[in-house]
């Protein structure tokens, strides 16, 4: 538990920490795994373990499992569990660094919604979507609604 008190994931304010799985075959141009896997939330150090043992089992979940026979993975990747404090979003996305527009184009696809990302990722709402060419440069800094600060093409 040292290196765990090292990161100082609960130095106050905190509202906790979230746990994600990673895998060596996510979201590649190929498929994606948004929302294949769990991300469970810790409040205290002493969830960290089971937490952590909890976001491992997932890689063996129905939904990880029917996926992986979807689209033919035969053997388990490689795995990362990562560590996040958890923040509050105000919104909250995704984004695809290569994704074919409905006329191929290749672009930069932001997917983004109010609040926190999980209803986005598991299907329950519809996003609003932000269409980056990938010949232009990605702002450094998008501040506010992504909307307002770019135009969605």
């Amino acid at each position: 538990m040292q290196t765990v008190d090292a990161l100082r994931l609960w130095e106050q304010p905190c509202e906790g920490v979230i746990f994600r799985l990673s895998a060596t075959i996510d979201d590649g141009s190929a498929h994606s795994f948004a929302g294949i896997f769990e991300s469970l939330r810790a409040s205290t150090p002493e969830e960290f373990e089971p937490t952590v043992l909890a976001i491992w089992a997932s890689v063996f979940s129905p939904r990880a499992l029917s996926y992986f026979r979807e689209i033919g993975v035969r053997q388990l990747p490689a795995m990362a569990v990562i560590a996040q404090r958890f923040l509050r979003a105000k919104r909250s996305g995704l984004m695809f660094t290569r994704f074919a527009k409905p006329d191929g184009k290749q672009c930069i696809l932001v997917e983004h919604v109010e609040g926190d990302c999980e209803k986005l990722v598991k299907g329950e709402v519809t996003p609003e979507r932000l269409w980056l060419d990938e010949a232009e440069d990605v702002p450094e800094l998008l501040e506010g609604h992504f909307a307002a600060a770019m135009p969605v093409r």
